[in-house]
């Protein structure tokens, strides 16, 4: 399982915005290359998946440009990587529609690891990567993070694009 850059930039531009005081305004996406080195064209494809999702808000004009739209302490690194990438995909281990009559063994395993991954995911916040690294007693006792209000990423509700458990067949659509 591979976490692609994309995801990576993604949470790289919300520290940025996380880290701007909005009373400065909006940040423009030719600022925000200036401090991250992204390109002008990605930042502006990431910040139009981040502002689907509610988490940048986008100003028009002259003096325009992106704010983070929820607080740091609301955001996790599993929220970003479902955003961006539709959370963790396990690999599909079926061949055909066969897959629910196939007897597969890694399935379950690669499911569990999944969810491992996300919920580690879920323990890191914008607010923790903006202040110092957790130490390892910190990280194991952490509080679940603030879900996202949008359904649409809702990562429980059975029949959403990103609830865990799917079959696969569903994962290869």
């Amino acid at each position: 399982m591979r976490i692609s850059s994309t995801v990576h930039y993604a949470s790289r531009l919300l520290v940025n915005l996380a880290q701007h005081t909005p009373a400065a305004g909006p940040v423009s996406a030719s600022e925000l290359a200036d401090r991250t080195g992204i390109s002008v064209k990605f930042i502006e494809k990431i910040i139009r998946q981040l502002r689907t999702a509610g988490m940048v808000r986008s100003v028009r004009g002259a003096t325009g440009g992106h704010l983070l739209s929820m607080r740091p302490e609301d955001v996790t690194l599993g929220d970003v990587l479902r955003v961006v990438e539709g959370g963790v995909q396990p690999p599909n281990c079926c061949v055909g529609d066969d897959c629910e009559d196939t007897p597969c063994r890694c399935k379950t395993a690669w499911i569990s690891a999944a969810k491992a991954l996300e919920a580690t995911l879920d323990q890191y916040t914008l607010a923790d990567i903006m202040s110092t690294q957790p130490t390892a007693n910190e990280r194991s006792t952490k509080r679940p993070a603030a879900r996202m209000s949008n359904p649409q990423y809702d990562r429980t509700t059975p029949g959403t694009p990103y609830a865990h458990g799917r079959s696969c067949a569903h994962q290869s659509q």
